[in-house]
């Protein structure tokens, strides 16, 4: 009879699902749910989110180790780990995609199986905790219709319970029967719950605290049965975590800290990183979230304590959790742990009634009530066509048909929504890609300075191949392209209303530094000295310095310079876009050696090396006693260590290291 009753709740949370984002289920092939109709005042991030969990899905069964090597924000590494990856929700779209060819009907199916087996394992939920399947499917319709739910039809990753009330379940199931199966399910169900959105994982250890304690308190469970559970959560937490590592390693390359001298700490620090995300909004809700009618729940709750039943305590470790998942604004989890709530107390009504036809009208009220609170029934779902996956326009199948290995940037450039455009065309043609969105605001150099000469050379460096130029977006596109075709080297062709410019293959000149001046030979006197203390672990951090905020050096001697370079560490967007450097014979008289505005990011010494990145500044040779390096105006600095090159021409000898290789 259980069984019956599962494939009933199987087909209601679907038709419930269907019914909560009609009429998304008649354009499954075709469309997004986003903010608005038709994208009305921008839905980046749906795009983006249509293009992780199709990407990351492809990647997880093409390669697995390199799955966060994604292809947009070339060549940036780790572009996956930019936003949500949502890998487990990839690996349910890419089977499908790969089937069907289009990835919106995978992309489609996971969206609606967030609804679906949300409202099917809290059915399971409440079915094993209760045995009544009328409080069950209370449950299911709660959790489907959960107001939170209406606040966040655009995001997936936020409706990505799908394998929370299944974490659950296993927990019981564990505590009942402790085998390895059990445990090796409730640890794997952990690091899927973790990849379905970065907020579920990060809030996933303190959320469950209160449900566990309302087990420990309301069963009679043996010890092993407890120490077995608690070492699949660990594993499953040990997993997830380790799982996260290139997203953590983003953190470091893009955020100003420290480099981690482990990775362990890099682990920690990225955690940490994402619970404090997450507790920056515990006070404000999120707007758009409708009030939640919760004094009929509380009510039936304090029925329920009343009552005496043994699983009095999970229906308030229940509450306990939801509110705890609130205030980590993990709102969706809290939505689920409610409904479980809900149904608890509904079966202990329904065990008070006598007779079917009470019992079953108690079920109808409290489905009602439900339904009442619930805004996601009666009202049409916002959609938005995608035209870019369905029908490509005829740039981008000629790009399809481009080699492998192809890079391309796109004018206009730097709005998120037509950036998050771009990635949902690329994949069709995948190919790689200067362009791209992300909420962190991470954005190449290059993009805002297009189309000065240094971004030309700037795209040169990274190995884009071709510009393309799409008029019908471009505000005054004449004057671009006589900007651009006052380029002798550069070559356009057309298709449709998209010019197509190829970058030619020339690199920015290497600067010669020679000999490197001893450590012992000069000192810092004025200025950050973790830029100069011979530690790559430190660094010195500004945003927006100015000209007093300069690095002074003393030479023990005359020296001619030849060579600056400033060690970047793994911080390429740290890199001074304003410099200037000036030497001196005598105390307090300058002159300039070397500057330069809007520079060329240094995206050679990146490519052969992420973790150490290298910038050299071009400066005229001359004799000198003191150096002073000012990167003033520039939008940030990241120094991690700064090294002179020169040979001795004067004042007591100093040995000279070799030459920089």
């Amino acid at each position: 009879m259980r069984g019956g009753w599962v494939a009933v709740a199987a087909a209601l949370a679907l038709g419930a699902a269907v019914a909560a984002t009609w009429p998304l289920g008649r354009y499954v092939d075709r469309v997004i749910v986003t903010p608005t109709p038709r994208c009305a005042g921008g839905c980046a991030d749906a795009k983006l989110a249509l293009w992780t969990v199709t990407e990351g899905g492809r990647r997880l069964y093409d390669d697995p180790r390199t799955v966060f090597e994604a292809t947009v924000f070339h060549p940036l590494r780790h572009a996956l780990a930019f936003s949500d990856s949502g890998l487990a929700l990839g690996a349910l779209a890419a089977p499908i995609n790969a089937a069907t060819d289009n990835p919106l009907i995978g992309f489609n199916v996971v969206y609606l199986a967030s609804y679906v087996l949300t409202g099917l394992g809290t059915f399971l939920v409440v079915l094993r905790l209760t045995g009544a399947p009328l409080a069950a499917v209370v449950a299911l319709v709660m959790v489907v219709g959960a107001p939170e739910r209406a606040a966040a039809r655009a995001d997936v990753f936020s409706l990505a319970t799908l394998w929370l009330p299944f974490l659950l379940y296993a927990t019981l199931a564990c505590l009942d029967r402790p085998t390895w199966r059990s445990a090796a399910c409730l640890a794997t169900l952990v690091v899927l719950h973790g990849h379905s959105g970065v907020a579920h994982g990060a809030a996933l250890p303190i959320v469950l605290v209160p449900w566990l304690v309302g087990l420990l308190m309301s069963r009679r469970t043996p010890v092993r049965a407890w120490l077995a559970t608690a070492a699949a959560l660990a594993l499953g937490g040990g997993l997830l975590v380790a799982s996260y590592g290139p997203r953590y390693a983003a953190y470091e390359e893009l955020a100003p800290v420290t480099i981690a001298t482990s990775t362990l700490e890099r682990w920690g620090r990225g955690a940490l990183a994402d619970l404090t995300t997450l507790a920056s909004g515990a006070v404000r809700p999120p707007a758009g979230v409708p009030p939640r009618g919760l004094l009929p729940v509380l009510l039936v709750v304090a029925a329920l304590a009343a009552s005496g039943r043994r699983w009095a305590w999970a229906t308030i470790a229940a509450v306990g959790s939801a509110a705890v998942a609130v205030l980590l604004s993990v709102r969706m989890d809290a939505s689920v742990f409610m409904a479980v709530a809900g149904g608890l107390a509904t079966a202990a009504l329904l065990e008070r009634c006598r007779g079917r036809t009470t019992t079953a009208l108690v079920g109808v009220s409290m489905m009602a009530l439900a339904l009442i609170e619930s805004p996601m029934f009666g009202r049409w779902t916002p959609l938005t066509p995608m035209p870019e996956v369905v029908e490509p326009p005829a740039i981008y199948r000629w790009l399809a048909r481009q080699p492998p290995g192809t890079t391309v940037f796109e004018v206009p450039a730097g709005d998120a929504d037509t950036d998050a455009t771009y990635m949902v065309a690329a994949l069709r043609h995948r190919r790689a890609l200067v362009n791209g969105y992300a909420p962190r605001g991470v954005q190449l150099p290059v993009v805002s300075s297009f189309p000065q000469a240094g971004a030309i050379i700037a795209l040169a460096d990274v190995g884009v191949d071709y510009v393309l130029l799409h008029l019908d977006r471009i505000s005054r596109p004449q004057r671009m392209l006589r900007h651009l075709m006052a380029n002798s080297a550069l070559t356009r062709e057309r298709i449709g209303r998209t010019v197509i410019i190829r970058v030619p293959g020339v690199r920015t000149a290497a600067v010669v530094q020679g000999p490197q001046i001893p450590r012992a030979a000069w000192r810092l006197v004025s200025g950050q000295t973790a830029a100069a203390d011979g530690d790559l672990a430190t660094h010195w951090r500004m945003d927006a310095p100015g000209p007093d905020d300069a690095l002074e050096i003393e030479l023990e001697g005359v020296w001619s310079l030849t060579g600056v370079s400033l060690e970047l560490g793994a911080h390429l967007l740290g890199y001074p876009d304003e410099w200037v450097v000036r030497g001196s014979l005598k105390q307090a008289k300058w002159r300039r050696v070397g500057h330069a505005h809007d520079a060329i990011p240094p995206f050679q010494s990146y490519r052969v090396d992420h973790r150490r990145v290298t910038m050299p500044l071009g400066i005229r040779i001359g004799a000198v006693r003191s150096v002073m390096i000012s990167p003033e105006w520039s939008r940030r600095v990241d120094i991690h260590e700064l090294t002179l090159y020169g040979t001795q021409i004067g004042g007591p000898p100093v040995s000279v290291a070799p030459a920089a290789p």
